[in-house]
């Protein structure tokens, strides 16, 4: 049997050919091989493997390249965003929230100090206010990645891995109850992972994509597209209770009017430049 693919059968004067169902590469004008039908492996036969003939033979790379040659398949298919199908505090337990972004509370605290300026200078998560003592939950599956201290998220914050690279952050809870949370240890979304603390009387959530020890390349991405369409509905109604002049829920006005509404927010470049700086009104935190 030659490359090509076909066998003559002397007996009969015919041809049977290794394809059993119809070839489904149409002819395409750009590519010349496209339209000898022998050739519906478009690859090195001799190297590469492709029982469809939609893997295209990339001389640049000198590879077999999935994606769209000539209309055929597509690469694999990514994982699915991991979602939060709880809400981190009982929504009956909220009292107020902060939005994640350019809002104005963010805009204002920062010329009293660098609270934000390791997020760029706007909040680089979603807050759930609620009063000492109250439980949070992890509110999705993953795996426990660390539990530690940090100035911006003091007293104790638990980190999550949530997917390949993906990790969400759950800030400002008491300091003496995560101790039994252990690096590795698998969580679902009910699992209790701490409780409100005294002074912050709020916890401050982020989602995270990176690689390396402690994820020190992080992003800090818009959380929203982490949310079931359930719980996103849920922090929304929590948002339409407050007053609507509210510095947490308002954003500051630029002078290019970026940035300027919940949904219209950049994803942010961990310990990145004040994307403020040069704006009306803004104080430098570090003066």
């Amino acid at each position: 049997m030659a490359y090509e693919g076909e066998r003559v059968v002397k007996s009969t004067g015919s041809y049977i050919y290794r394809m059993l169902t119809p070839d489904s590469i149409v002819p395409n004008p750009a590519n010349p091989q496209s339209f000898n039908r022998y050739s519906y492996v478009q690859n090195n036969p001799i190297r590469y493997t492709d029982p469809t003939g939609h893997v295209c033979y990339d001389p640049g790379l000198n590879a077999a390249m999935p994606g769209n040659c000539n209309g055929g398949s597509k690469p694999l298919t990514p994982p699915p965003t991991p979602k939060v199908t709880q809400l981190w505090i009982d929504p009956e337990n909220v009292e107020a929230i902060q939005l994640y972004g350019n809002t104005n509370f963010a805009f204002n605290l920062d010329g009293s100090g660098p609270s934000y300026a390791y997020s760029q200078g706007f909040h680089g998560g979603l807050d759930l206010i609620a009063s000492s003592g109250t439980e949070v939950m992890a509110g999705i599956q993953g795996e426990i990645a660390w539990v530690s201290d940090w100035t911006a998220y003091e007293p104790r914050y638990v980190v999550i891995k949530i997917g390949e690279n993906i990790f969400m952050m759950i800030g400002h809870m008491s300091a003496g109850t995560q101790t039994e949370l252990k690096t590795g240890q698998n969580v679902n979304p009910d699992t209790v992972v701490g409780t409100t603390e005294d002074s912050e009387e709020h916890i401050h959530v982020e989602f995270w994509t990176g690689t390396g020890e402690r994820i020190a390349n992080r992003m800090i991405e818009i959380p929203y597209q982490y949310m079931s369409p359930e719980v996103l509905n849920q922090f929304i109604a929590l948002r339409l209770e407050m007053d609507e002049n509210d510095p947490r829920i308002t954003f500051n006005n630029r002078d290019d009017g970026m940035w300027s509404s919940m949904y219209d927010q950049p994803p942010l470049i961990y310990n990145g430049s004040n994307l403020n700086e040069g704006q009306p009104g803004y104080i430098n935190p570090w003066d």
